[in-house]
């Protein structure tokens, strides 16, 4: 059977079982305006020169060529959604053609209306007694041999496919379950790391939980007189505490400006931006 190019994305009666990918042909044609001109002059009134005409046709079967090798070459049996596209270039005395055309290599799967009409032509020739019992016999077993191999072809596309969907499944899960993994570990350590830190820092913490909220609203009369006064070496907690925690516990104690100095001198801010931050905390 010949090899197909079409402009629709099917062929009838045929079922397409592999995309191969798109593919594409450029190609130029020079033409010189000064010794074309004559054709031109033919051209605009009517006469039959058909030189531009030509060498469009030469272009076409340039481009159709080359997808059919580039096609043939990937193992492809027909191309679809073909198009083609023609563009005039002028320019300093020249003028060229270009065309371009693309369309989509594909496999195809067996054809069992060319299976029934040759059928169909061995019935008639064993009626019409032009084949032996044998010879029909023996032709039939051709016929099918023929489809069994492409069927049992197509038949191990399928399954290899299905081989790849199940190795790419199963891979999608190992990683899935490996994220999974990864993530519960690190939430794990986090945890840890938590119940470390409030373990080594139990008093400090049972202060805030207790004490915090009752001090709070010391915040709200801070002036900025205050803060820039305040001091809190003396009641810095020991260990490595967090920036948050040590505010908190500031406040918690009664020393709320000694949370605003802390700020202001850990972040290098204003104590108006101080105020703010421990108001939201």
């Amino acid at each position: 059977m010949s090899f197909i190019i079409t402009t629709s994305p099917i062929i009838e009666n045929r079922t397409i079982t592999e995309y191969l990918g798109p593919i594409i042909s450029n190609e130029v044609l020079g033409v010189n305006v000064i010794s074309d001109s004559i054709a031109s002059f033919s051209d605009f009134f009517g006469g039959s020169s058909g030189t531009y005409r030509g060498k469009l046709e030469d272009l076409k079967r340039t481009v159709l060529n080359d997808l059919r090798s580039q096609a043939l070459s990937q193992g492809a049996d027909a191309i679809v959604g073909f198009s083609i596209a023609f563009n005039e270039i002028s320019g300093k005395g020249k003028q060229m053609f270009m065309a371009t055309a693309t369309g989509t290599a594909v496999k195809l799967g067996y054809n069992r209306l060319e299976f029934a009409r040759k059928m169909h032509e061995l019935t008639t020739f064993h009626n019409e007694g032009i084949f032996t019992d044998s010879e029909y016999e023996h032709e039939v077993d051709i016929l099918k041999a023929s489809v069994e191999n492409v069927v049992a072809i197509e038949s191990e596309k399928i399954e290899e496919q299905k081989r790849i969907r199940e190795i790419a499944q199963k891979r999608y899960e190992e990683e899935h379950a490996e994220e999974l993994r990864r993530k519960e570990e690190a939430e794990a350590r986090r945890e840890a790391e938590r119940l470390e830190y409030r373990n080594k820092h139990a008093e400090i913490l049972q202060i805030i939980e207790k004490e915090f909220a009752n001090h709070k609203g010391d915040i709200q009369k801070l002036h900025l007189e205050q803060i820039d006064a305040a001091t809190y070496d003396d009641i810095m907690p020991k260990g490595e505490i967090s920036h948050y925690d040590i505010m908190r516990y500031f406040v918690a104690i009664g020393r709320a400006d000694a949370a605003a100095k802390f700020y202001v001198d850990k972040f290098n801010l204003p104590a108006q931006d101080a105020l703010q931050y421990l108001l939201a905390i």
